[in-house]
């Protein structure tokens, strides 16, 4: 899936799940940051 998928799907999410995102591998902490900036 590429970057931009993974960032839609992420939107969704909560403020919790989000902040989850970042302990699962390195690129989901990438994008959960990118998507904090957003």
């Amino acid at each position: 899936m590429n970057d931009d998928m993974l960032l839609l799907i992420f939107s969704y999410l909560g403020l919790k799940d989000r902040v989850k995102l970042e302990c699962v591998c390195k690129k989901w902490r990438e994008l959960a940051l990118k998507l904090w900036r957003s």
